[in-house]
């Protein structure tokens, strides 16, 4: 996922388009486990595959993230940058 970002910020360099890294996003909810990916379940329950940190000891804990998120045809994703529990 680091590869990509970086991908995309030199193609735009490059390009001279005027590209803006996404925006931090701060999440509230739940980790899940479906299959061998993880998942933030938000309250509404929006779900995110998880990447960029290992939330394995987390899976049925309210935690809050902090990362950048992408949408694509297959949904979304956050790629967390920091987590922690929830009281």
């Amino acid at each position: 996922m680091k590869k990509l970002f970086s991908m995309m910020v030199l193609i735009c360099l490059f390009l001279g388009v005027g590209c803006t890294p996404p925006a931090q996003t701060s999440l509230s909810g739940t980790i899940q486990k479906m299959d061998d990916t993880f998942i933030l379940m938000t309250d509404d329950q929006t779900q995110y595959k998880v990447e960029g940190a290992d939330v394995s000891e987390m899976v049925f804990q309210r935690v809050k993230v902090t990362g950048t998120v992408l949408e694509d045809g297959q949904g979304k994703t956050i790629n967390i940058l920091t987590y922690e529990p929830e009281e």
